[in-house]
C-alpha cells in the first residue's frame, strides 16, 4: 500500500494559472541587483581570511 503523499493527483487548472501568474510576474527583478551585489568584507575579518587560505594550502 502506498503513502498518502505517493497518489499524485493531476494539477487542476486553476492550479496551473496561478503557476504561470507567478513565473511571468517577475517582481523579484527589483531584488535581483540585491542579490547579485557582492558582500563587502570587514577589515577586521581579513587577518581571519587569509589565515584560513594558509592554512588550507592555498598561497595565491
Amino acid at each position: 500500500m502506498k503513502h498518502l503523499a505517493d497518489h499524485r493527483q493531476a494539477a487542476s487548472p486553476a492550479r496551473l494559472q496561478q503557476f504561470l501568474r507567478l513565473d511571468r510576474d517577475r517582481s523579484e527583478s527589483a531584488w535581483h541587483g540585491q542579490w547579485q551585489k557582492p558582500q563587502e568584507q570587514a577589515e577586521k575579518n581579513r587577518r581571519a581570511v587569509e589565515f584560513a587560505r594558509i592554512e588550507r594550502g592555498r598561497t595565491t
